[in-house]
């Protein structure tokens, strides 16, 4: 077959330019035998003027694999900085079926023809488009155990008329049935939600082709309740010194607790002639009064030890039944982990909604400083309708810091 005439086109000069790391192109080019470049730009130049002058469409096809299978796994490793959770429903999947009906239902024969890579001749749209899919197999080479998809969106920055593609990762753990999302963000990495790269409206044009390609619905209803538990289980702990002396100090001489009684007598009280119905936790409430009275009193200390811990709430947001909101935030709320901060349980905010959150057992968003991970920004979870999202703010991490945070989370939040 003749060769085919390739053009220096604006998605690959402008748009996958972004995703590309100078010296992993002059990797490329070196095992393929093309001269290197000094930049990005040139290295691409040179792919293209290079693939242009080869001699056959045979050497074209396997110069531009090569291009694909070193492009996708920059675009996997490039950023991770937002990354959202969410899990198959209960009902089945195509993807809970035969290796074979899976394979049929695509039109094709083997698993070499299921996957593919598209990168290099990918056109952009204004539709979620696949252009990457890799399905991993059981050992026996009998079941679907995992499926990767790159999702490929277009659209412009308003500054510019410069192409930008949006690429989405999506990696289905079929034997978990848990999905994972690999969102991209803007410069410097803040959420902007007018723009179509946000990821919540990613996650909803992806989850509906998941839901016409493979009957697939995911959800994640107990969001809320997983972020209280982070924040629970990085704060409970560093009061329970505070509440054992409360505790041992609020006994009388017959063995029953002060603040019980006073709470019972207070209670026989109002209710003379009619029904009191505490729904806000009282008898609670005034035990944790003297727990931050003994907290504010050995201030110092308390800081001290929380700062030493390997990570610390700096903000959270609650959301009521009724609509009203809470923003707690120590300060400006995005912190560098080597700034020294007050903790969270310091604030007054944190102590007036304290027991409200504690005994709803669900929050809307919560930032820690990760310490352990040596960010320099405080990561943030947040609950959104049919996923939870971890924003790690402004900075981009590896993937073992990944895994080591989403070990984390899952040791915490459930």
């Amino acid at each position: 077959m003749e060769p085919v005439k390739y053009e220096q086109s604006t998605y690959i000069i402008e748009a996958l330019l972004k995703w590309c790391d100078t010296n992993k192109l002059n990797d490329l080019l070196r095992s393929i035998n093309y001269p290197t470049g000094t930049s990005r730009l040139s290295c691409l130049g040179l792919f293209i003027e290079r693939l242009n002058q080869e001699q056959t469409a045979e050497n074209q096809k396997k110069i531009i694999d090569a291009f694909n299978e070193s492009i996708i796994k920059q675009v996997k490793n490039k950023r991770i900085r937002i990354i959202g959770l969410s899990y198959f429903a209960t009902a089945p999947s195509s993807l809970d079926e035969s290796l074979e009906d899976l394979l049929g239902q695509d039109g094709s024969e083997t698993i070499a023809e299921y996957n593919f890579n598209d990168l290099f001749n990918y056109i952009p749209g204004d539709t979620s488009k696949v252009v990457y899919r890799q399905a991993t197999l059981d050992q026996n080479q009998q079941k679907l155990i995992k499926l990767d998809l790159l999702f490929g969106r277009r659209y412009k920055k308003n500054v510019d008329d410069t192409l930008r593609v949006d690429f989405t990762w999506l990696t289905l753990d079929i034997e978990n049935r848990k999905v994972i999302f690999y969102f991209q963000s803007m410069k410097d990495n803040y959420y902007v939600p007018d723009t179509p790269i946000y990821p919540l409206i990613n996650f909803g044009l992806i989850s509906d082709y998941l839901l016409k390609k493979y009957r697939l619905q995911l959800h994640n209803e107990n969001n809320t309740e997983q972020i209280f538990n982070i924040y629970r289980r990085l704060t409970t702990s560093n009061e329970v010194a505070y509440q054992d002396i409360v505790k041992n100090a609020a006994i009388n001489k017959d063995g029953q607790s002060i603040v019980s009684v006073f709470y019972s007598e207070m209670i026989n009280k109002l209710s003379s002639g009619r029904t009191i119905n505490d729904n806000i936790h009282a008898e609670e409430r005034i035990f944790n009064v003297f727990v931050r009275l003994l907290i504010s009193n050995d201030f110092e200390e308390f800081k001290r030890f929380v700062s030493g811990r390997p990570g610390s709430v700096t903000a959270f947001i609650y959301n009521d039944l009724d609509g009203s909101s809470v923003n707690g935030k120590n300060g400006r709320g995005m912190y560098r982990s080597s700034k020294e901060i007050a903790p969270m349980e310091s604030s007054t905010t944190y102590f007036d909604t304290k027991d409200t959150i504690t005994n709803a057992k669900m929050l809307d968003s919560v930032d820690i400083v990760w310490k352990k991970y040596d960010l320099d920004y405080s990561t943030r979870y947040t609950a959104y309708s049919g996923f939870l999202a971890i924003h790690f703010i402004r900075v981009a991490v590896s993937e073992g810091v990944l895994n080591s945070v989403l070990q984390d989370f899952n040791q915490l939040a459930n």
